[in-house]
């Protein structure tokens, strides 16, 4: 899928801004509670793309351009304040195999009649696998994340539903890679959701949202260009505990 992006910005110089292919992150996860303050979440998440991709030839699947297997740590440490460590591996349609790490703390308070929670994360991709195509980006990647989110519960029919609205800044620094896309940006990448989360039953969620993608790059004339990609997303969360 990289290369396909790549090829999209290579044939778009003279634009500000490109529209990819709209993609689809489904998700289910499990969520294991160790006492009042700390708790593990195990998920697995599929992303498709509208397009035929190399992930395979079965079906459905061979829309896929991305599977995660994540495990993600929780403990509130003071009344408003959680911290959390995430562990991911990631296989991409490329057969690149990524170790994706995330620490992260969290602040929740109020603003006006919403909910508002702020995090800073710093978040580390390790590259498993060699590369094997030379129009496919292979560099350790480190990026700062800073997360804004608002939301407000409401009771319905003995249901919680919670819209909600996320802005996601990245900042992205590559290793080893002299000459980096995202070097000319200070923010580097922008993603902003619109949702609602569902309590259904006690131990059943179900989230959906959608969502622009949008990644600056620029170039050595000092222009830039601006990649967006519209995802739909849908998530279910069991409480194991």
């Amino acid at each position: 899928m990289g290369a396909f992006f790549m090829t999209i910005l290579l044939s778009a110089q003279e634009e500000k801004k490109v529209y990819a292919p709209y993609t689809i992150w489904l998700s289910l996860g499990a969520e294991y509670s160790l006492d009042s303050t700390q708790n593990l979440q195990f998920f697995h998440q599929q992303r498709y793309i509208n397009q035929e991709t190399d992930f395979s030839t079965v079906g459905f699947f061979k829309y896929i351009y991305r599977m995660d297997n994540a495990v993600l740590y929780e403990n509130q440490f003071r009344k408003n304040w959680r911290f959390g460590a995430l562990g991911s591996f990631v296989l991409d349609n490329n057969r690149m195999q990524d170790l994706y790490l995330r620490g992260m703390i969290t602040h929740t308070s109020n603003f006006k009649w919403f909910d508002f929670n702020k995090s800073l994360s710093v978040d580390y991709f390790l590259r498993l696998s060699e590369n094997t195509n030379p129009n496919v980006l292979h560099y350790n990647t480190a990026r700062l994340t800073y997360l804004f989110e608002l939301r407000r519960d409401f009771n319905h029919k003995e249901q919680i539903i919670s819209p909600f609205f996320t802005l996601r800044l990245f900042q992205i620094g590559q290793f080893g890679n002299q000459y980096s896309p995202y070097q000319y940006s200070f923010i580097d990448q922008l993603r902003v959701s619109l949702g609602m989360e569902w309590l259904l039953w006690e131990k059943v969620r179900v989230r959906a949202f959608a969502m622009n993608d949008i990644e600056y790059y620029g170039s050595d004339d000092g222009g830039s260009l601006q990649l967006i990609t519209p995802v739909f997303g849908l998530s279910c969360i069991y409480r194991i505990h």
